[in-house]
């Protein structure tokens, strides 16, 4: 193996390790902590009322976050970074608590109830084709200094400056319903899960979980980039059966994501003070705040982008987003191809022109050898 390959091999094992292990933990931390201390000083005597505020408190702080990113992009680069990025986890962990509260005020946690929330919110999903919102970390990973950190995608892609009235429903029609379609997917996941796995036992059914969760994450790790070439030749064949087989991959990852949630969070309930909710709520929060704050990773608190499913016809659909800025764009640029009889000073010039040191083609990330041989 040359030395090109085996830095590349380095950077994806770091990569792997910090996506998959790292920012889920530190990730779920914040989300239990903040949800946590919402339960106990947010109205803790009336959990419906408390529920309600926390949604419209939720909406509103996203709509307006949407409506602003224009002037964050063009008035405060990169300037008031923080504050976005904390106030749109915020504003996540609000909308979801509030609209998940709410529903379990109003409606049983029945087996048949929950894996009907499952089934309704993934035919929704599926056919609206925003199947890929369901996944988040250890499938969408982002650092806080990449270039679209203030932007918000919408299901339609609808600009500001073309049409005011489609972009508000467009934004309204991807954060209010399609985001809270998938909250609705996760409290039906989660709560399937409580039923089914050592429901009695809670320390047992977490570790289950985190086993399930893990195992998953690592083997969707390893298989996306062989998934990624199945679905191009699929693709060539029907786009429909593309959009199948795709979305197929997304639903494991988004059972995979709920599991290692469930499991973490679960885990902080049974050894992290468990005796002293608000106290350790306090812990996770600022563990977490500390650590994706030194490791730039603070935006994953607010969620992954928006996706279209279907969209990529390169096979780019089953990928994982990755820690690293540069091998995301290895990912999904498909104009970095290097031919089969290049010399190593050519692909060195097109490795130094594109900004990827340590990354020739695609195809060496899926694995394909390429017949120049690179010193």
């Amino acid at each position: 193996m040359t030395r090109l390959k085996w830095n590349l091999f380095g950077l994806y094992t770091i990569d792997a390790f910090i996506t998959i292990f790292v920012i889920p933990v530190c990730v779920a931390f914040y989300w239990r902590g903040m949800w946590g201390l919402l339960d106990v000083y947010l109205l803790p005597d009336s959990p419906c009322s408390s529920a309600g505020i926390s949604l419209i408190t939720g909406l509103v702080l996203i709509v307006t976050l949407n409506l602003a990113q224009d002037l964050h992009i063009r008035l405060f680069p990169y300037k008031s970074l923080r504050w976005y990025i904390y106030s749109k986890g915020f504003a996540s962990v609000n909308h979801w608590r509030g609209l998940w509260d709410i529903l379990d005020c109003y409606t049983e946690r029945s087996l048949l109830s929950l894996s009907m929330s499952v089934l309704v919110a993934s035919l929704f999903h599926w056919l609206v084709r925003t199947s890929r919102t369901c996944p988040n970390v250890p499938t969408k990973a982002s650092r806080d200094n990449v270039k679209h950190v203030f932007c918000f995608y919408t299901r339609f892609d609808q600009k500001w400056t073309n049409h005011c009235v489609y972009y508000l429903l467009d934004m309204l029609l991807t954060y209010v319903i399609i985001v809270s379609v998938t909250v609705i997917y996760w409290r039906g996941m989660f709560g399937t899960l409580d039923l089914l796995i050592f429901e009695e036992d809670l320390t047992r059914s977490a570790w289950v979980s985190i086993a399930i969760g893990y195992t998953l994450a690592v083997v969707g790790t390893v298989l996306q980039y062989p998934a990624a070439i199945i679905s191009r030749k699929v693709v060539q064949k029907s786009a429909f059966a593309q959009l199948v087989y795709e979305d197929t991959f997304v639903y494991v990852s988004a059972f995979m994501s709920v599991n290692v949630w469930r499991g973490t969070w679960y885990l902080c309930d049974v050894y992290i003070l468990p005796d002293e909710f608000e106290t350790s709520c306090w812990i996770t929060l600022s563990v977490s705040v500390v650590v994706l704050y030194f490791i730039l990773a603070a935006r994953n608190m607010g969620g992954g982008e928006f996706r279209i499913d279907g969209k990529p016809q390169d096979g780019t659909g089953v990928y994982y987003e990755h820690y690293f800025d540069r091998l995301n764009d290895i990912k999904f640029k498909t104009t970095i191809e290097v031919p089969r009889m290049m010399d190593a000073s050519t692909t060195a010039k097109i490795v130094e022109l594109s900004g990827c040191e340590n990354v020739v083609s695609r195809e060496i990330i899926m694995g394909t050898e390429i017949s120049s041989k690179m010193n």
